[in-house]
């Protein structure tokens, strides 16, 4: 792809792991980078996010713990979009590192 797209691999190693993220697990946010309504560089700020819940949840799981709540991915996942709406990557990044915190306060 590299050669083709006349790209550093770094740059597209990035797009391509972007890509497979919002295909895979993140297909909501994916559908709305689609449209066009939230950018590529909103789209990577919140994966790496939902990634890091993810990985929470799995630590807490291997240190026995219950982890996080099903569907709190998905409603993470629906209000970083939502905030997508409002706020640069910038602020999505801090947003985004709290965001346990908002969508289960119990946790």
């Amino acid at each position: 792809m590299t050669d083709q797209a006349r790209e550093d691999k770094a740059p597209a190693g990035g797009a391509q792991r972007l890509a497979r993220r919002l295909a895979d697990r993140w297909t909501v946010l994916g559908e709305h980078v689609a449209t066009g309504s939230v950018s590529v560089a909103q789209a990577r700020v919140i994966v790496r996010s939902l990634d890091a819940l993810l990985e929470a949840d799995a630590e807490a799981r291997r240190d026995g713990s219950a982890g996080v709540p099903a569907g709190v991915f998905d409603a993470a996942e629906a209000h970083l979009v939502e905030l997508a709406g409002r706020h640069t990557p910038s602020e999505l990044r801090r947003l985004g590192s709290k965001i346990l915190s908002v969508v289960a306060p119990q946790v």
